[in-house]
């Protein structure tokens, strides 16, 4: 079976706790009154202390066009998962050569070509190498990816699959966005870059093995998570229902896979 060989991260320089995070919220949406108050209690239970950015809290409270976010996006996207990627093969004592598909996950910024291929000019992998680029996905995207790395390397078990997800939440900051989403999405995002090695059946290496992947698509639910492209960039949608949707489904959908392999939730 296809297994998780490493993971790696890394996180840009600007370090924001969760208490400066909420003295920022409660600076600039002041135009919520009594509704902000009612919402201060997303920073203590969304169980966060720290989170990293790519820019400055006083950056992101100034209006930016998308043109400027999307910049930012793309160098340092590009720079956190090259780092994270020279984490994982140095761990591993691998070259980029020894790398033979690599999957990219975003859904926080815009680059075409794709941030996986200024990573191939960057570190130097193969002429030859596979790759695709994943976008859309949002929360989801880093279990997606590992999804189709296993049947990547279910496929093909002589290859090593490099899954890199890269998320710049930070940078979607709409500082004229007034809405409850908004308020919500200050007290959860954070930015950072994570690499995973995925080995076929035939490659060297000890993790764990991947045993099965699942998807299940929720109809009439496209407004529940995701963004509004706007003229200023990417605009937060969290819909009140998501927790009626994990309370309905959830443990069907667990209980249904799990016994698919012989488990229980138990």
């Amino acid at each position: 079976m296809p297994r998780l060989l490493g993971v790696s991260t890394s996180v840009p320089s600007f370090r924001v706790n969760q208490d400066e995070a909420a003295a920022f919220a409660r600076e600039h949406f002041t135009r919520l009154a009594r509704d902000f108050d009612r919402l201060m209690p997303v920073f203590t239970n969304a169980g966060i202390e720290t989170r990293y950015f790519s820019a400055p809290l006083e950056w992101m409270a100034a209006p930016h066009t998308l043109e400027e976010k999307n910049e930012l996006y793309v160098n340092s996207a590009t720079k956190l998962s090259s780092e994270a990627i020279e984490k994982l093969l140095h761990a591993h004592a691998l070259q980029a050569s020894d790398i033979d598909y690599i999957l990219y996950v975003n859904t926080t910024g815009l680059a075409t070509p794709s941030i996986d291929a200024r990573i191939i000019n960057q570190l130097g992998f193969r002429r030859d190498i596979r790759r695709t680029p994943i976008w859309g996905l949002g929360c989801a995207g880093g279990a997606a990816g590992l999804a189709h790395a296993y049947h990547h390397a279910l496929g093909h078990p002589k290859e090593r699959v490099l899954l890199v997800a890269c998320e710049l939440c930070g940078l979607t900051f709409m500082p004229d966005d007034r809405s409850k989403s908004n308020v919500v999405a200050t007290a959860l995002f954070g930015e950072g870059a994570a690499a995973a090695l995925v080995a076929g059946n035939d490659v060297a290496g000890e993790g764990p093995e991947i045993l099965g992947t699942q998807s299940r698509f929720y109809p009439e639910s496209l407004d529940v998570m995701g963004w509004h492209v706007v003229s200023q960039g990417l605009q937060v949608v969290f819909a009140q229902r998501i927790p009626d949707i994990v309370a309905a489904n959830a443990a069907e959908d667990f209980g249904g896979f799990l016994r698919g392999h012989n488990l229980r939730l138990a």
